[in-house]
């Protein structure tokens, strides 16, 4: 019987490896690629802080010091990031494109705006 040797890439193959059709040693390559790196979620990452840092920090809503207090931080990220992936999410789902991504958006705004803030209702 032919000795085979591991490709370069794999770290470890058990003494009874299962055999293939021919009789060869069936080798999987583990490969230890962490999932949250993925570049969609990295996009989704960005966009939850643009958002929040376009509404607060571009507006002037927030100064800086008071934007990057890490309380403070995660709660706009999340109150923005949120509403900005759930209308990308629903834009994509429902294969709408720029029209209804800036609809949504405006829905979004006037849900937040009116109903969460109330800034509507009370402008004092």
């Amino acid at each position: 019987m032919a000795s085979y040797t591991l490709p370069p890439n794999v770290e470890y193959a058990p003494a009874t490896a299962p055999t293939g059709i021919q009789g060869r040693a069936v080798i999987t390559s583990y490969k230890t690629k962490s999932p949250w790196f993925t570049p969609k979620r990295k996009a989704i990452l960005f966009l939850m802080f643009m958002s929040a840092a376009i509404a607060e920090l571009v507006s002037g809503s927030s100064p800086p010091v008071e934007f990057f207090n890490p309380f403070s931080f995660t709660l706009l990220v999340l109150f923005y990031g949120c509403g900005a992936v759930l209308v990308r999410e629903t834009a994509v789902r429902w294969n709408k494109g720029y029209a209804g991504i800036l609809l949504l958006g405006v829905a979004f705004g006037i849900l937040e705006e009116g109903m969460s803030v109330k800034s509507w209702l009370d402008p004092g």
